[in-house]
């Protein structure tokens, strides 16, 4: 179970450290109210034509969802996130337009994107936004019980996260972050380990 974790990470950990760090930025530098009276589609438009240009895996996005929820993100806006950012980004269209034209490429950018609206359109209209605790009295009563625990958790990860980039190295590691290319996640491979096989006869 700990190498099938360490393998995780090994594959997309600097994305999570990297949706980390900007969950982090976000929680401190936005107040808390920063999105309640945004109306939920419109919140829903901007995410997902944020989400598109980019290629962002959902570990990456989960902590700043949280965040931007957090904040008064609307959950239909916060799901529509979710759904667009790894669905669909430049580098697939691109693909897709050398592959099968522009046609095609705009279909898929229409597809994906209805797709994300409506998700988030329907969670809104099933879910009531008072259906839920609000999150910083929860917070503010929970956050002393559970702070030990909070603590524990996140040097753990972060532990993990340190032995997933000495298991690489910093240019693999780091290469996760590419758009251009896919990036191997295998740690470098010593040269002088490599047996030569010489003929019986040689």
């Amino acid at each position: 179970m700990l190498e099938v974790g360490l393998r995780a990470l090994d594959e997309r950990g600097a994305w999570y450290f990297l949706g980390i760090v900007a969950a982090a930025a976000l929680e401190a530098g936005l107040p808390a109210d920063a999105f309640s009276h945004v109306p939920p589609f419109a919140a829903a438009i901007v995410v997902v034509g944020f989400a598109i240009p980019f290629h962002l895996p959902l570990i990456a996005l989960l902590p700043v969802a949280a965040v931007l929820l957090h904040k008064g993100l609307a959950p239909s806006a916060t799901l529509a996130l979710l759904f667009a950012g790894p669905a669909i980004h430049l580098r697939l269209l691109a693909l897709v337009a050398e592959s099968a034209g522009r046609a095609s490429a705009a279909a898929v950018l229409m597809t994906c994107g209805v797709a994300a609206l409506a998700t988030g359109t329907a969670t809104s209209a099933l879910v009531s936004p008072s259906a839920g605790p609000e999150l910083h009295a929860l917070l503010q009563r929970s956050l002393p019980a559970l702070a030990p625990i909070a603590w524990t958790a996140a040097t753990l990860l972060l532990l993990a996260i340190f032995v997933s980039l000495a298991r690489l190295g910093p240019r693999l590691w780091l290469g996760q972050l590419s758009l251009l290319g896919e990036a191997s996640t295998q740690p470098d491979h010593d040269p002088s380990h490599e047996h030569d096989h010489v003929d019986a006869g040689g």
